[in-house]
Parts: C-alpha cells; structure tokens; sequence
C-alpha cells in the first residue's frame, strides 16, 4: 500500500502549493493513471474471432428463426410457443450436425493423399468433447436459471441472518 500513502502525500502537498482547481485536478489524473498504471499495466491483446466454417447463410437464418422463437416464448410462456421453439431448435440443430459433418467429410476426401491435412482434421475431430455450440432445450435452460435464482436468493437471505 505504499503507492497509496505516495498518492495521499503527492496529492495534500501539490493542493497546498496550488490553489487553482485545472492543476490539481491535472496533478489528480496523472497521479491515478501513474498509479493505475502499476496495479493494472494497459496491454493489448489480440481477439481472435473463431468462425466456423462449416456455418453457411441458411444456418444462419435459421439460427435467427430459432432465437426469434425463443424470445416469443419466453414473453408469452404458452405451450403453442414452446412447440414452436421446440420445431426450430430441431431444425437448427440437424442443420448444423450435418453441415459440420459434411464440411469434415469433404475436407478429409479432398486430402485423402495429404498425411499432415489429414492427422490434423484427425486430432480435432477426437478432441475431449467440450461445451457444444448447440443449444439446449429452453425448459431446461430456464429451470437452471431458476435454480441459480433461488440460489442467489438463499446466500442472500443467510448472510442478512
């Protein structure tokens, strides 16, 4: 905590010396941006965007059908919705399993003779399954929020105790 007490004792000394409001607040920023500087260095990364390129624009559409299904069920909670939602969560779904399938069944044709394409394609094909890209079903999304609701409001309740 040593650039605190630095902080506090640049700050009172520079406010006597200077009673105009632009230094000291000048003297304010450089001092927060020294010291923010030391707990929080400013770096900049690189985001890399993972397109998959398997996604093509009817996927894409439809993704949109679904999402747009989903919001109307969840404002209105009725049954018919819920169908609905149900409907083009399968299309989606059946849409993408089989476009990513396709995409992997040509990559690996058209490399047939390539060793170094094909233990690539290989490796990320057998990877340890991780979260999908897929969605799930929304009475199941929703139930889970519920309980992270709820759950949320016990610790609550049990640190007001």
């Amino acid at each position: 905590f040593m650039w605190f007490w630095d902080f506090c004792v640049f700050n009172s000394s520079t406010a006597v010396l200077n009673s105009d409001a632009n230094s000291i607040l000048s003297n304010f920023n450089s001092a927060t941006a020294r010291i923010l500087d030391q707990i929080a260095p400013f770096r900049l990364t690189k985001v890399q965007n993972r397109t998959l390129p398997w996604i093509t624009d009817s996927i894409r559409n439809s993704k949109r059908i679904y999402r747009r299904a989903e919001r109307k069920w969840k404002a209105s909670k009725s049954t018919v919705d819920l169908e609905t939602l149900k409907n083009h969560m399968n299309n989606f779904n059946r849409q993408m399993k089989k476009a990513r399938s396709d995409y992997f069944s040509q990559l690996i044709d058209s490399n047939r003779n390539n060793p170094r394409v094909l233990s690539k394609v290989i490796n990320q094909l057998s990877e340890a399954p991780h979260t999908s890209n897929l969605p799930t079903s929304p009475k199941r999304r929703h139930r889970r929020q519920m309980e992270e609701t709820r759950e949320s409001e016990n610790d609550n309740t049990a640190s007001q105790k």
